[in-house]
């Protein structure tokens, strides 16, 4: 099985090219970045968020990925539960993060819609928005969703789940990934997401209009969130992902949700569950560090 170093750098050398001037982030080749989850092994293991028919059988559930990808049995494993109990509590001061905005012509995006996400990335954005956490730069890779959310905060289980995923500047191992909860909103569409969603619903890889796309709109009014070191929350699960995890929801609308789920349900070889949902279960904690981080 491919390491964690083999699967992010396969994203440096078909992605990432971050410039010291503008963090320009160029894409090589005309090829596409490619989903996390995607391996350089021809022989992996087919998977499924379904609970398998037989035990130990290809495609794996979530119980036994490990069988096909240990680390998915890590100690260190993403989602989990953010629970009040278990966190200790930071400031900003110590665990600084800024966020870089910059919005993206979608001329300049690829967009992904099959069997088991939705995801932009904005390997060809021409100066595409980072953040700074401890003092370290990380570029933003590209956005997917998972629904219902991954993460539980304080028991409580969201519509859907968007992860901003980064690669630290300089880098091809050292992942953070952005979580933002969605829950369904009476007061119409997230108008930030409307015309990325339009071009997915229509299984389109660029969209035919142009329109500007800013990622970090993406994140709550709140800047609180709650960090920990954790992992892919798709095989191969490699371990060693810093996650900064926002307190505080957005909203989409229930046709938006509603549109993805249907999409990636109906898509040829999907991967949902029984009850559409492209969600892993919650792992163990295993003692790990937890903090709430406050202005």
């Amino acid at each position: 099985m491919p390491s964690f170093a083999q699967v992010t750098s396969s994203l440096l050398v078909l992605a990432l090219a971050a410039q010291a001037s503008g963090r320009k982030i160029q894409e090589k080749g005309g090829l596409r970045l490619r989903n996390l989850a995607e391996t350089d092994d021809v022989a992996a293991a087919e998977w499924t968020y379904r609970a398998t028919g037989v035990v130990g059988e290809e495609p794996y559930g979530p119980d036994d990925w490990y069988l096909g990808y240990p680390d998915c049995a890590g100690t260190k494993q993403t989602p989990i539960n953010i629970a009040a109990d278990v966190m200790g509590t930071a400031t900003m001061q110590e665990q600084a993060i800024a966020f870089f905005p910059s919005a993206c012509n979608s001329t300049e995006l690829v967009f992904q819609s099959d069997f088991a996400v939705w995801q932009v990335d904005f390997s060809g954005c021409t100066t595409a928005p980072y953040l700074q956490y401890q003092g370290e730069t990380y570029n933003l890779l590209q956005f997917h969703i998972h629904s219902p959310s991954e993460h539980v905060l304080g028991g409580a289980e969201y519509a859907a789940e968007i992860h901003l995923v980064h690669l630290k500047e300089n880098t091809d191992d050292e992942l953070l990934v952005v979580g933002i909860m969605f829950e369904v909103s009476e007061y119409g569409q997230n108008v930030e997401l409307e015309p990325m969603w339009n071009v997915m619903d229509l299984n389109q890889d660029v969209a035919e209009e142009e329109f500007m796309a800013a990622a970090y709109s993406l994140l709550p009014s709140t800047p609180s969130f709650t960090t920990y070191s954790g992992s892919l929350t798709t095989p191969p699960c490699s371990e060693g992902v810093r996650w900064i995890v926002m307190n505080e929801p957005n909203y989409m609308s229930t046709m938006q949700l509603d549109n993805y789920r249907r999409a990636v349900a109906l898509h040829e070889g999907s991967k949902v569950s029984e009850t559409g949902a492209t969600n892993r279960p919650i792992q163990d904690l295993n003692g790990r560090d937890v903090f709430y981080v406050t202005p």
